[in-house]
């Protein structure tokens, strides 16, 4: 990557990341990161049932419902994974990188429920009824934002031609809305299991997978000459609220046609 707009230390973070998902030297490419992420999310809800009989744990309330969203969360990726695909996860990988994600990813992200079953992570934190109804709050938004964005994302890309900036849409108001669903989702979960351990991985997969993602595709897409003009109304992550109250009218007014 020679784009000047991606920092030395984004560009190191980027290359290490693509050495651990893609190139560690052991055995041939038989498999895409596809295939590693689709099989840990898939089984999350074995996984989480596992987790729980091996502790010996009592399926508590909350529990239960982050065995429900994480689940199936881990089901619609599938069917998303299917119906409109990310083609940077159709990227081939060698067996060694297939063998470490597959590991890695399961001890990032199983940690809420690790943290609800045993004793491992101390006292709970977020213990008020509020903080699961937050959980929800988040997740349904998460949820939200996460699979609109990258299916517009996938039928846009698909039958525009020539390609453009996508400036439309679930991207008017963050440049990268399906990252801003992902963090949402995951923080829910977080939330719902009532510590902050599990909060640890997931931040830290924020700051260094996420963010180094987003700032390489930015670095991209500022070839396209209404750039400047698209960041000025869009967000980096987080939705620019001036851009979303600008919409207000057309919520309520004869239509939604937005006008230029």
């Amino acid at each position: 990557m020679t784009n000047n707009r991606v920092s030395s230390s984004a560009e190191k973070i980027r290359k290490t990341n693509s050495f651990l998902m893609r190139d560690i030297p052991l055995g041939p490419r038989w498999f895409s990161l596809r295939q590693w992420i689709n099989l840990h999310k898939g089984m999350i809800f074995i996984w989480y049932f596992m987790i729980v009989s091996y502790f010996g744990a009592e399926w508590s309330h909350r529990m239960k419902l982050l065995y429900i969203m994480h689940s199936s969360y881990g089901f619609m990726w599938l069917l998303k994974d299917v119906l409109f695909p990310d083609a940077n996860w159709a990227r081939d990988c060698t067996l060694g990188s297939f063998l470490t994600m597959a590991f890695s990813i399961n001890f990032l992200y199983l940690w809420p429920m690790v943290c609800s079953a045993s004793n491992i992570c101390g006292a709970m934190y977020f213990t008020h009824d509020n903080y699961m109804y937050l959980a929800f709050f988040t997740y349904i938004w998460g949820i939200f934002f996460h699979f609109c964005s990258d299916c517009q994302k996938y039928f846009q890309l698909k039958y525009q031609k020539p390609r453009q900036l996508i400036t439309e849409g679930m991207m008017a108001y963050s440049r990268n809305m399906n990252y801003f669903g992902e963090c949402l989702i995951y923080a829910s979960y977080c939330f719902m299991s009532g510590y902050l351990v599990p909060f640890i991985p997931v931040i830290a997969t924020w700051f260094t997978l996420f963010r180094t993602n987003m700032l390489v595709k930015d670095a991209s897409m500022s070839r396209y000459k209404n750039w400047d003009k698209y960041c000025s109304e869009a967000g980096f992550i987080i939705p620019n609220i001036l851009t979303m109250l600008k919409d207000i009218p057309r919520m309520f007014s004869k239509s939604s046609e937005k006008r230029e």
